[in-house]
């Protein structure tokens, strides 16, 4: 049994758009703190896990679905830390708590890296929590959009007004009714929750969530309408079919149905931002894009207080549609009230003073001797005949549309990155931000890369 503190930092991106730009800032600031970050598809670092070096992975969840990845890293001496990606708009907590962590899985990562306040309070009070420190970093996607490093998409949010004009961009959150994969739900509980109980909860989402989508779709052309010259640009969540939004929008003149690239630099060319419990209207509120939620229906339990929180709520469209055509036509910035304020520094930590990125990349220095591992040849061989049988299954299983593991839906996600859009990336960011080391960016396989300073 050898054990050791690893310098390899492995960061998987599952959803390019989303994840990969902030997560390229943290293997950036990480090189110059003496890691060697790799990071890439998601996908295909869970299927060569056993060909890395010794890591500390840093997971995008903490929630049941992670236990299987947690136990292979285990087998081939690597360590975990872990933010959740999804943390920041959760369940209720007794469907979270209840339903969605797992013991195993939750107490795997060495460290836990919160949103905000308001998620490290949550993870707090999980009845089996062992005690990993949980730290309020923040989350990088957050970094970019601050002043800072706002630059890094302006260039991108240019070229979007020059080709779009005027517009108001409407951020579908309905995955849960309108998967990518046929009559997929997206409602994921832990093996250990209460089949009646769970499948109550996930009725009661599903129910709310289809009238919603259904309002939307009744409400969305009325206000294309209302807005003309100016445009509608949907973006539909990058786990919903795009086309039902399509088949209802499509044949609109002034409606574009666009999922192209990180949502930040649509919002911030944006005139208005409309939405339903979306993380983008955080976002927005960030950057100062005004945000109006619309409401027909209410649910106490499954909306989410700090996109509304952080909108103008409406729940008729003859309320909703005035006032972002009024807001098409002044087109000025928001401005937070202090109460937003409060709420918004609740939920997300690292809105001013260190970056989110350095934050995590110094709480992993700081609790250093947490992330020592252990390797042996009895485990790594135990590691390889599981994964190999993994990677067998999940290959049979990419051919059928309707698993979770197809190649089309990984791909829907994921849509491929190269070397040169690394490397293009890498000098946008320290175009942005000159602090930024310098870095030289390796491929180690198709969308894996491996990164390392050059100072």
């Amino acid at each position: 049994m050898t054990r050791s503190v690893p310098r390899h930092l492995v960061i998987p991106v599952e959803t390019l758009n989303r994840e990969f730009d902030s997560k390229l800032l943290v293997a950036i600031l990480a090189c110059s703190r003496g890691w060697r970050p790799i990071i890439g598809n998601r996908t295909r670092l869970h299927e060569r896990l056993h060909r890395l070096p010794p890591s500390v992975y840093v997971s995008k969840g903490v929630r049941s679905g992670s236990k299987p990845i947690f136990r292979l890293l285990k087998k081939f001496g690597h360590v975990a830390v872990a933010l959740d990606e999804e943390g920041l708009l959760r369940p209720p907590e007794d469907v979270y708590l209840s339903m969605m962590l797992d013991k195993e899985a939750f107490n795997f990562p060495r460290l836990l890296f919160a949103w905000g306040e308001s998620n490290a309070e949550t993870w707090r009070k999980y009845p089996d929590y062992h005690g990993a420190p949980i730290i309020e970093t923040g989350n990088p996607r957050i970094d970019l959009l601050r002043p800072e490093l706002r630059a890094f998409y302006a260039p991108k949010a240019e070229a979007i007004r020059a080709e779009h004009g005027a517009f108001v961009l409407f951020s579908s959150n309905f995955s849960v009714v309108n998967h990518f994969i046929p009559d997929q739900v997206r409602f994921r509980v832990a093996r250990h929750a209460d089949k009646e109980v769970a499948d109550e909860a996930r009725d009661e989402l599903v129910a709310h969530k289809r009238a919603l989508y259904q309002a939307f779709h009744e409400m969305l052309p009325r206000l294309a309408e209302a807005i003309a010259p100016a445009k509608l640009i949907a973006r539909p969540h990058p786990s919903e079919n795009h086309e039902t939004w399509q088949d209802t929008l499509g044949a609109i003149p002034n409606v574009r149905v666009i999922h192209e690239g990180p949502i930040a630099p649509w919002l911030l060319a944006a005139r208005a931002l409309v939405h339903s419990s979306c993380t983008s209207a955080v976002e927005a509120a960030v950057l100062g894009t005004p945000a109006f939620s619309f409401r027909p229906v209410v649910s106490e339990r499954f909306d989410q207080p700090i996109s509304n929180g952080l909108s103008n709520c409406y729940s008729a469209p003859e309320d909703i549609i005035p006032a972002i055509k009024k807001a098409v036509e002044d087109s000025v910035k928001a401005e937070l009230s202090p109460d937003q304020k409060r709420l918004i520094n609740h939920h997300i930590a690292a809105l001013e003073g260190p970056l989110s990125a350095e934050r995590i990349l110094a709480a992993l220095e700081e609790h250093r001797e947490r992330l020592e591992t252990e390797r042996s040849a009895r485990q790594w061989l135990e590691g390889f005949y599981t994964i190999s049988r993994r990677n067998f299954s999940r290959r049979r299983r990419k051919a059928s549309r309707r698993s979770r593991g197809n190649r089309y839906y990984i791909e829907h996600k994921f849509k491929g990155i190269s070397h040169a859009d690394v490397v293009e990336k890498v000098a946008e960011l320290r175009a942005a931000w000159p602090e930024l080391p310098e870095v030289a960016v390796v491929q180690k396989d198709k969308e894996i890369f491996e990164l390392t300073t050059t100072q």
